[in-house]
């Protein structure tokens, strides 16, 4: 039965994960003592079994407002969950959302936007100097200043960050100043949402300088892909670019981590006693209970405290 389970959950992995080139050559792992889980890397080292839990905390008051548990660690699928389930049960949506790079995807910030709720995230990946930062769009960026151009971590060659979008003409910028043209579109079908690229390409690419950290391998021309949700993308960079956005940003860890931090250490809560996820679920809304109250607690034991206090002298 166990072994039955486990093949299950296995195909359900498999069916989430078509469309993606990051397939281990392994395949994924289920534990057989308890199929909702996944062998997850653990902090202090190794993999086992292990669930991603997902919390979202009130900015002002600390006070937990929604708990998530996932059998594997798509953490970006909580996002607009954790929306609803507020509205849910305050009657009212956030105005303002902040949470790391790992939530930043697309149908994301397309979501928020339509939904009224501001969004601040860090781009998946920060790169070390941008195109977009170009200070004259008609010379090449590799002459206007001396520049750490980022690279792919993945493919290893210069990351998309490098080009620069030029809306009014409707195409890219390489750093040395070449002009990528639309070419075609090509249809994606990432985890089951599909959509059209737009693909940009460069047709000048012989004897460029930048050509070996440019080009992929038996690739001759560079090509850019600009899917539906770049402008959110676009718009999400400039807000984490301004000095408010990085003022409100500096907020998120210490808001959102806390509660992680106490559950561990004071609560000493740092493993499910309970197997499947609607168990594991159960239990882990206890313990944000208790931590919510634990909060409470000590916010009225703050306001008794300033209740108690004398009241200043005025001066006469």
């Amino acid at each position: 039965e166990k072994l039955k389970q486990a093949m299950a959950r296995l195909e359900q992995i498999e069916r989430e994960r078509t469309g993606r080139g990051e397939r281990s050559p392994r395949g994924p792992a289920v534990p057989l003592q308890d199929a909702d889980s996944r062998v997850l890397p653990n902090k202090t080292g190794g993999h086992a079994p292990n669930y991603t839990a997902v919390l979202a905390v009130d900015g002002q008051s600390g006070i937990i407002l929604d708990s998530q548990i996932l059998g594997g660690n798509d953490e970006a699928s909580t996002v607009l969950a954790a929306v609803a389930n507020i509205q849910e049960s305050f009657g009212r949506k956030p105005r303002q959302l902040l949470a790391d790079s790992g939530f930043n995807t697309g149908p994301n910030l397309a979501e928020l936007r339509q939904q009224g709720v501001e969004a601040l995230m860090p781009a998946r990946q920060q790169a070390d100097a941008s195109a977009a930062a170009w200070e004259d769009l008609s010379q090449p960026v590799v002459e206007q200043k001396r520049v750490a151009l980022p690279i792919n971590p993945q493919n290893k060659v210069l990351d998309k960050a490098a080009f620069v979008y030029v809306e009014s003409s409707d195409c890219y910028l390489c750093p040395m100043g070449k002009t990528l043209n639309y070419a075609q579109d090509k249809k994606y079908d990432r985890h089951g949402k599909k959509g059209v690229y737009r693909v940009y390409q460069c047709g000048d690419c012989a004897g460029c300088p930048l050509a070996a950290r440019c080009l992929a391998k038996q690739t001759p021309e560079r090509r850019i892909c600009r899917d539906e949700y770049e402008k959110d993308r676009e718009e999400m960079a400039r807000r984490m670019c301004g000095e408010a956005g990085r003022t409100q940003y500096r907020r998120r860890a210490h808001v959102a981590e806390t509660p992680h931090a106490a559950i561990k250490t004071k609560m000493n809560f740092r493993q499910f006693l309970l197997r499947g996820q609607k168990k594991v679920e159960q239990e882990w809304r206890w313990a944000m209970t208790a931590y919510n109250l634990m909060k409470l607690i000590a916010c009225k034991a703050l306001d008794r405290a300033k209740a108690s206090l004398p009241a200043p002298i005025q001066p006469a």
